[in-house]
């Protein structure tokens, strides 16, 4: 049941993405009006309301990896720069095990051995203080 979840989504993510393209052309073109495009691309929010209130149980099980993306959602309205540190910084949170991957069962290690963006800069050079790579 979480597989299909997640596939509904990854469908319906993808009408987002490249339909809302062939939409925005037959709008732009006049071929269609503006109430009949945001309706053709809008007919998609209840599906996404469906499948993320029925995945609620994967974001509880997963806090973590939920707080890591609610962040990211964040952090992606911010100058390019932040988002590579970002991505880079998660990635060796994974790959060190400092955030639980899944299952909801392996926590943090120590709140003290998760470098802070500040600390990594400083110790790895992972990006300069004005953001660039």
């Amino acid at each position: 049941r979480d597989q299909m979840l997640l596939y509904g989504i990854q469908l319906l993510s993808g009408y987002a993405a490249t339909v809302s393209i062939f939409i925005h052309t037959l709008k732009f073109k006049g071929y269609i009006g503006p109430l009949t495009a945001m309706v053709a691309y809008d007919i998609i929010i209840p599906g996404f309301a469906y499948l993320f209130w029925n995945a609620g149980h994967l974001f509880a099980e997963n806090p973590q990896l939920a707080i890591v993306c609610l962040v990211a959602l964040f952090v992606n309205l911010l100058p390019k720069p932040a988002w590579h540190c970002y991505q880079l910084l998660v990635a060796v949170a994974l790959s060190a095990g400092w955030v639980a991957a899944g299952g909801g069962s392996s926590t943090v290690t120590s709140v003290s051995t998760v470098p802070s963006l500040g600390t990594a800069m400083a110790a790895g050079g992972i990006c300069a203080a004005d953001g660039t790579m």
